[in-house]
């Protein structure tokens, strides 16, 4: 299970953080939430914890050092600093802040809400990647061979005679069809329409009620009637 660490002298912060965590995470229940509200607690606690996932460091408190104790320790920890408005980004907008997320003072359980979606889509993307071995999907078009990382795949849709590959940031056609295309792709892809094959591994959640798949990304996907029950037996 992943963790999430939160050091914030202020209580009420650090409770409006965890519930707002456990809304977005209440599905699946993976982040375990950990807080503390001294820099002497959390130089202490750190030593003792194997994996910090996420990291909200209260950036007044402790300051740089907050951070710096938990990078030492877990480098690769997602960080949300906790500033004051009138704090100069010159002093947390640096390579050893590294930060994912900012929560600027005074912050609602909105903006909350808002700074940990974004980054817990980055986080769960990127334990996604692992799960694809590196593979890459190949293609011919006028100009050649197009490989693409499956990691980075959302979606194959059939579009105008053609199949489109779409990202979360382009889109490529190349000729094709999705029953053949259907035979080559690893398994985790899901045929869930007549002109869609989804990537099963970046599906954030299902919609059953509006028949839609939702995609990392923003990215929303129909279910078609036929597929419906394959769909939902693939993804219990």
């Amino acid at each position: 299970m992943s963790l999430m660490l939160v050091y914030d002298p202020d209580k009420t912060e650090s409770s409006m953080i965890r519930d707002q965590l456990g809304y977005i995470d209440n599905a699946s229940g993976s982040i375990s939430f950990c807080e503390v509200q001294s820099f002497k607690d959390l130089v202490s606690l750190i030593n003792t914890i194997d994996d910090v996932s996420l990291y909200c460091s209260d950036f007044e408190a402790g300051g740089e050092n907050a951070i710096k104790a938990v990078r030492e320790l877990h480098p690769s920890a997602f960080v949300i600093v906790i500033v004051e408005q009138n704090t100069s980004p010159l002093q947390y907008v640096r390579p050893s802040i590294m930060a994912s997320g900012l929560l600027l003072r005074p912050f609602s359980s909105d903006q909350i809400a808002i700074i940990l979606r974004e980054v817990l889509e980055a986080f769960w993307l990127k334990e996604k990647e692992r799960l694809f071995n590196n593979e890459v999907f190949s293609f011919s078009t006028r100009e050649g061979i197009t490989r693409i990382p499956f990691s980075k795949i959302l979606y194959f849709e059939a579009r105008n005679k053609k199949i489109v590959v779409c990202t979360s940031r382009n889109e490529m056609e190349f000729y094709s069809t999705l029953d053949g295309l259907q035979e080559k792709l690893p398994s985790y892809f899901l045929r869930c329409h007549k002109g869609f094959i989804v990537n099963s591994l970046l599906i954030n959640r299902i919609d059953p009620n509006q028949n839609l798949i939702h995609l990392f990304g923003s990215f929303r996907i129909p279910i078609s009637r036929s597929y419906r029950t394959s769909v939902m037996e693939a993804l219990k």
